[in-house]
């Protein structure tokens, strides 16, 4: 098992591939396994690097006191950036591990060369002037519910009930399963956290500070993130793209991992290649 050492624990990690480093950042309630199908896709021209954020995985749990998890989670992006030695990653996250990216690509963007966030939000609860985000009731209502579980079965229906939009499917069955794994080793306490903590955040003030090149992916059926949310970042983030997913739910990246894949790459390298006839006249 590879880990980066921290003061207060420890960070699990895996990597596969060769060539310029891209950095993976999972979200809730999954971890690191939860990438299998970008690694697969990226592995022939890429160093991938994917950690299990504290409190998920293998990794050690969040730690004792912190006032801002989010802040937790970008600074154990630095470290494992510096210790591996990671030079200028792109860095991809996505929901919860997006909206600590973008935080992180606010402060820290002279560490990354690109940024891509897929379904992540600077802001999950509603406010006077945010209106795309968990009202105060419903942040209480999936706390208490959460609170309430006895079972991993019971835990997965509350977190994937309003996640999964797509039709049904063997296949949704079989990534639902895999998605069970991880919520087994994710630590309920840091699930009751994003609803306690991360969902608190306003991190919307610090998006001008984001100067690296950012590719915005949003799925139309995701309840958690509304394309409006993909639209605002675009309207706040200088150097950024718009990307929008018709027909698909929260796990995008799963779901429709090919398109996304493609849509990443093409982002990263793009072509201008045109195709065009052969013409018998020359001018």
């Amino acid at each position: 098992m590879k880990s980066i050492k921290l003061k207060n624990g420890h960070l699990y990690y895996q990597e596969c591939g060769s060539g310029p480093a891209m950095l993976w950042i999972h979200g809730l309630p999954l971890n690191s396994d939860s990438w299998f199908a970008q690694f697969e896709y990226f592995k022939s021209n890429y160093h991938n690097v994917a950690i299990d954020l504290r409190g998920y995985g293998n990794s050690s749990a969040l730690p004792d006191n912190y006032d801002s998890i989010t802040d937790v989670y970008v600074e154990d992006i630095k470290q494992c950036i510096e210790v591996l030695k990671l030079d200028k990653p792109i860095l991809v996250g996505f929901a919860s591990g997006g909206h600590a990216t973008l935080k992180f690509a606010a402060k820290y963007s002279e560490m990354i060369s690109k940024l891509v966030v897929i379904n992540a939000s600077p802001c999950f609860k509603k406010q006077s002037d945010w209106q795309w985000g968990f009202s105060a009731e419903t942040l209480k209502s999936f706390t208490k519910k959460i609170e309430e579980t006895t079972s991993n079965e019971e835990l997965s229906a509350v977190l994937y009930t309003p996640a999964i939009k797509e039709q049904h499917s063997d296949e949704l069955d079989k990534m639902k399963s895999w998605f069970d794994e991880m919520l087994a080793k994710a630590k309920k306490e840091t699930i009751l956290a994003f609803f306690n903590n991360i969902a608190l955040d306003d991190d919307r003030a610090l998006l001008p500070n984001i100067t690296t090149p950012t590719l915005i992916i949003n799925s139309v059926l995701g309840e958690e993130v509304p394309t409006d949310v993909g639209l605002y970042l675009r309207q706040n983030i200088a150097n950024s793209q718009y990307y929008e997913i018709n027909g698909v739910g929260h796990f995008v990246f799963a779901t429709q991992s090919k398109l996304v894949n493609q849509t990443i790459e093409q982002f990263i390298d793009p072509s201008t290649t045109i195709n065009i006839p052969k013409f018998t006249k020359e001018y």
